[in-house]
């Protein structure tokens, strides 16, 4: 089992420079989307990215964790060194081991997508303010994807001295599996329908990449966009052909859909100091947030609700890919359900129009005996019906 991967990113509609990087080596891929001005942002992503070019070769779990720390002390102490409050990057990236198993690590807002048939899961969790509010049940999933606070981050790399790594083991990946790095660019533009047909749809890699950048040009694309996409294949796939040669080699294996759970590896350190934003709630609690370029922390304490817990963020225990069905799927069981229902309305009709017809009266109009067929009176919209006249 080996993984091939291609990459591609624009700077949007909307930027003059492109703050995200990404890359893609045979053994790992890792994106980022830097933050803190143009100088800043550009220069974190770059060398966050850097670390994973130096790595070059298999990562265990824990190395790609110590990979993404060290990226964090690199950004932390050139922003320190060169008067650059504010720099930071978020970082997801995916490596796929000696034993069979892949690993996704993040840091900030940045997603990993996980494709298995025609099914996709968010891997990851956003270290966003809005996230953390879905989470405590303070906000839906549909108000946050347009909440103006949707792009302030609660955790980025660099920010600090220390960072908190999420990590995303995935024990049994499947030949055919595909997974996707995407950078906020992507799916603040697209809905994930769209982002699933396009990765079910459009073919190998570096196909998927082009369409998916594509496709969010084709919206405002208010920001950097950038995707990389990474499918397991058998060791002797010819898509390998021309893939770089730094491949890992494991034994195929069947499994189910897997749980991917997550574990956090390092308790919260000192809040961060440089590049945030202390806010009041209006309540007497504060929260530390981070800013990306163009974000500002709204006056009005009402918009942020209760932040108090925002700088120490409860781990759930399990993580599972929520997963989407195709959406040709959700037109069958729309048109199903129609017929389903359609039949029921029918099937009421037709029984109202049986007890309305059920027994026979007679009726005395003025000498004349009448016999009617039906309930006196009628039964709902079904009047009874006059069967024959008889003199008294």
């Amino acid at each position: 089992m080996k993984l091939i991967g291609a990459t591609d990113s624009h700077v949007g509609n909307v930027r003059e420079a492109n703050q995200d990087r990404v890359f893609f080596g045979g053994l790992v891929a890792a994106l980022a989307d830097g933050m803190g001005g143009h100088q800043g942002g550009e220069r974190a992503a770059e060398l966050a990215i850097a670390e994973f070019e130096i790595a070059g070769q298999a990562l265990s779990e824990s190395e790609l964790v110590e990979v993404v720390m060290e990226a964090n002390r690199q950004v932390h102490d050139h922003a320190a060194e060169n008067g650059l409050p504010g720099m930071g990057t978020t970082l997801v990236a995916l490596t796929l081991h000696d034993d069979e198993t892949i690993t996704v690590a993040n840091v900030g807002d940045s997603r990993a997508y996980w494709l298995r048939g025609d099914y996709m899961g968010q891997v990851t969790e956003d270290h966003s303010f809005v996230e953390d509010l879905v989470r405590q049940g303070r906000l839906k999933p549909e108000e946050a994807a347009i909440h103006p606070q949707r792009n302030i981050l609660t955790r980025a790399v660099g920010i600090g001295a220390e960072v908190e790594v999420d990590r995303f083991p995935i024990p049994e990946p499947m030949v055919g599996d595909r997974f996707l790095l995407c950078s906020d660019g992507l799916f603040n533009e697209l809905p994930e329908e769209q982002i699933l047909v396009i990765l079910l749809d459009a073919g190998d890699p570096d196909t998927t990449a082009k369409t998916l950048i594509e496709a969010a040009l084709q919206t405002p694309c208010r920001d950097n966009v950038t995707v990389a996409v990474v499918d397991v294949v058998e060791d002797d796939d010819p898509a390998l052909e021309g893939q770089s040669s730094r491949l890992t080699t494991t034994k195929p294996i069947t499994a189910p859909v897997p749980v991917v759970s997550k574990s956090r590896l390092h308790e919260p350190g000192a809040s961060p100091t440089v590049g945030t934003e202390e806010i009041d709630n209006g309540g007497g609690g504060t929260g530390t947030l981070l800013l990306e370029e163009g974000e500002e922390v709204a006056a009005d304490p009402e918009l942020f609700l209760d932040t108090t817990e925002l700088e120490v963020l409860e781990a759930p225990t399990r993580v599972s890919p929520q997963p989407s069905r195709r959406p040709r799927s959700r037109m069958m069981m729309t048109i199903i359900s129609f017929c389903l229902v359609s039949a029921l309305i029918l099937g009421g009709l037709f029984l109202a129009r049986t007890v309305a017809r059920s027994g026979f009266h007679v009726v005395d109009e003025q000498g004349q005996l009448v016999i009617f067929e039906g309930r006196r009176g009628g039964f709902l919209t079904f009047e009874p019906s006059r069967l024959s006249d008889s003199a008294v």
